[in-house]
């Protein structure tokens, strides 16, 4: 996949878009997604914001590292400038549509059910 046609099927999952070529957000499902593209690592991440740090029992921390392990598929929780964010990186080269709606989905998921399964999506390996 070439980084135009990553940003036109970003986009039509989700509508309008904002931001200049390789920092992009739309909104999906009332939610700010945005994409992150590298071309030259050949990089791409799909983000969406969940919770200040700040509002975080720090308890939680070690049961978002568990989660990353078993519950949230290809989609990882992560701590960045101040707030837990969900995020899904792939290669641009490789990706493919269904991969992408896939990591959409995954990301969404991480948000909605942040603080009760912490879950990408399927049932938690146990």
């Amino acid at each position: 996949m070439d980084p135009m046609r990553l940003e036109q099927l970003f986009a039509a999952r989700g509508g309008a878009i904002e931001g200049p070529t390789g920092a992009i957000r739309t909104q999906i499902d009332g939610v700010d997604v945005y994409l992150i593209s590298e071309t030259d690592r050949d990089r791409m991440r799909i983000i969406v914001r969940v919770v200040p740090v700040a509002r975080l029992d720090p308890r939680i921390l070690p049961v978002l590292l568990e989660a990353n392990f078993d519950r949230t598929l290809e989609a990882r929780y992560a701590i960045a400038e101040g707030d837990v964010f969900a995020i899904f990186m792939h290669p641009i080269s490789s990706l493919t549509p269904a991969l992408l709606d896939s990591s959409i989905d995954q990301v969404l998921s991480l948000r909605r059910t942040f603080g009760t399964t912490y879950s990408g999506g399927a049932d938690p390996i146990r």
